[in-house]
């Protein structure tokens, strides 16, 4: 990152601040300063866990004084804040994306619905699975904080929709709020997740495959006691071959409990079949 003080750096942050109100002249001032303080002969990505996105390789400090200096502006004025995410997030910049992911996790939840129809409208228009979790693990902030029952009720309306996308997307959800280590009301992801796990389709087989690692990761010894319940009532193959594919995030005995759980649950798939 070419050197620079703090100073010159907060006065071309005011400068920038000055446009909060209007999205396309914020837009251009940022991706302007972005050049300022990015690293030129890095330009050609950044990888988002494997995904390579377009990047300016902004420092983490240039990007926490941006942040730092646009929670006074949040207020209380959500449609301003949704408008300028929304220009943010359109953008194909991975710095800029993340910038207006995190206004949309600050922003007032009056109302809430407002917040949930940006989020999911903006993952169907987006392609790219970590981007999405990143806008739902930043974007959905306030809701997780604040308002977590909602949030949570939000999520299951979306599992039971008919729609797959809407399954999908709430299946992300889930994957977003494991991965939020301040979450702590975890139990009802289990609970969520269950009939899909039962009867996994192809449509959903990555998203649950990184969401029992995300668990797997987060509380080893309840995913393991929770896949050790669920097992032996699994609909098909590839239920099991999601969950073998999975091992890997374990140790010990939480490994050997899984595993034990397979092959019982496949022993006894082989005896019907016998019989």
């Amino acid at each position: 990152m070419p050197a620079f003080d703090l100073a010159e750096l907060d006065q071309q942050i005011s400068v920038l601040l000055r446009a909060f109100s209007r999205p396309t002249d914020f837009l251009s001032t940022l991706k302007a300063l972005f050049e300022r303080y990015g690293l030129p002969s890095h330009r050609t990505g950044i990888s988002v866990k494997g995904v390579t996105e377009p990047a300016y390789h902004v420092s983490e400090l240039v990007l926490r004084q941006i942040e730092i200096a646009l929670l006074p502006l949040i207020g209380e004025n959500q449609g301003v804040v949704l408008r300028l995410a929304d220009a943010l997030w359109k953008d194909r910049y991975y710095e800029v994306r993340l910038l207006g992911a995190y206004l949309v996790g600050k922003a007032p939840l009056e109302p809430s619905s407002a917040i949930v129809a940006f989020l999911k409208r903006s993952i169907i228009a987006t392609d790219e699975l970590d981007m999405q979790v990143l806008l739902l693990t930043r974007g959905s902030g306030r809701l997780r904080r604040e308002e977590s029952s909602y949030w949570l009720v939000t999520l299951e309306e979306w599992l039971h929709r008919p729609q797959e996308i809407d399954t999908i997307i709430g299946l992300r959800s889930l994957l977003s709020i494991v991965e939020d280590k301040s979450f702590e009301n975890i139990p009802p992801v289990f609970r969520m997740m269950s009939p899909f796990l039962l009867d996994v389709s192809r449509e959903q087989e990555s998203v649950l495959q990184l969401l029992i690692a995300a668990l797997a990761k987060r509380t080893p010894i309840e995913t393991a006691y929770y896949l050790q319940e669920v097992i032996p009532f699994f609909e098909n193959e590839r239920s099991l071959s999601l969950v073998r594919s999975c091992l890997e995030h374990f140790e010990g005995a939480d490994q050997l409990l899984v595993r034990d759980s397979l092959r019982l649950k496949m022993a006894a798939g082989k005896k019907d079949e016998d019989d």
